[in-house]
């Protein structure tokens, strides 16, 4: 499991940003979920297969599981943390939904053979007339800075060009719960800081955007907990913030990230002409060393600060590479 994983599974354990979560995406901001009706699961799945001479299981792992009860209803809650598209995600899904039933299937299949209890189709069945299977939503969380261009359904992954109507209508399809946290549309439904970390990512790529956004919300970006911090420094394109992160811990324990983000507004151009000078510094070099310290300085400042411009104007490092003529890994250089 990646850092991204570990740091979104850790934050969302909290019962209180899951609620949240569910509360926004299933019921339009209205509270009908709390902390007290989610209890968290194993998110470890298994599927075992037989045969005369081998056991065979396969283990798929969500980034959390928690069981849902809302009224008399049960429903297990699935979460999956992406930081890029992944092109299979309906088919990932599906198998881990999947193997959640299978394994709830065998665990009362097993409790009926202890019990003895089953005849006829039932015991080959396994399975009462009467059972039922606890359902599963999964919920994929996709914190990338492109845009999801991957597949929204199992059918979208199907070569269906040429498939009968009639036919492709009676194929099962599998839709996925997609929430693009940089493109929510409202982030005001949540009530825990769930908010803030959707704000901050929607605008990490557009400095000045950024830099109001915070000062609008200087309160609670003054006193972020752990995880919190941990989660946006992550998830956004500041990842030089936790570099420094145990200078702005206060003394009551939170993190001040409006202090952090004020400091690395006024480094940000400094470190970028600094770097950018022994970027021109190499440049010039195959020009002619001395003709090079002149021309390679002056080019290097004028790219740092060209680089910086247009990251200001939310361009994506690829973009910025190609209309500055340089590689992308030169873009990040400058910009880290």
């Amino acid at each position: 499991m990646g850092e991204k994983d570990l740091v979104a599974k850790e934050y969302f354990e909290d019962p209180h940003r899951l609620a949240d979560l569910l509360n926004a995406e299933l019921f339009q901001g209205e509270e009908r979920i709390g902390p007290e009706d989610i209890i968290q699961r194993n998110p470890s799945g298994f599927r075992r297969s037989t045969n005369d001479t081998t056991v065979r299981a396969r283990v798929v792992t969500r980034d959390l599981l928690g069981e849902l009860h809302t009224g008399l209803q049960v429903v297990l809650i699935a979460l999956e943390a992406q930081s890029s598209v992944h092109y299979a995600m309906p088919l990932r899904v599906l198998n881990g939904d999947g193997i959640g039933y299978d394994t709830q299937w065998r665990k009362i299949r097993d409790g009926h053979e202890k019990k003895r209890d089953l005849r006829g189709a039932e015991f080959l069945s396994g399975f009462g007339r009467k059972d039922r299977l606890t359902p599963i939503l999964t919920i994929v969380l996709y914190f990338g800075e492109e845009d999801w261009d991957g597949p929204r359904s199992l059918k979208e992954m199907m070569d269906l060009d040429n498939c009968p109507r009639e036919v492709a209508g009676r194929i099962g399809d599998y839709p996925l719960q997609l929430v693009e946290v940089r493109k929510y549309p409202h982030s005001e439904w949540f009530r825990s800081d769930l908010q803030y970390v959707f704000g901050f990512l929607q605008r990490d790529r557009d400095k000045e955007g950024l830099q109001k956004y915070v000062n609008e919300n200087a309160e609670a970006f003054s006193h972020l907990d752990g995880s919190t911090y941990q989660m946006i420094r992550v998830m956004s394109h500041s990842r030089k913030i936790l570099k420094r992160k145990e200078n702005y811990r206060r003394e009551e324990g939170d993190y001040d990230m409006c202090q952090a983000l004020r400091e690395m507004m006024e480094d940000s151009e400094a470190i970028g002409e600094a770097r950018g000078i022994s970027i021109g510094e190499a440049r010039g070099i195959s020009i002619g060393e001395v003709r090079g310290i002149s021309i390679g300085e002056v080019r290097g400042i004028q790219l740092a600060r060209q680089v910086i411009s247009l990251q200001k104007e939310g361009k994506m490092d690829q973009e910025i590479a190609q209309l500055c003529g340089i590689e992308v890994e030169k873009v990040r250089e400058i910009l880290l």
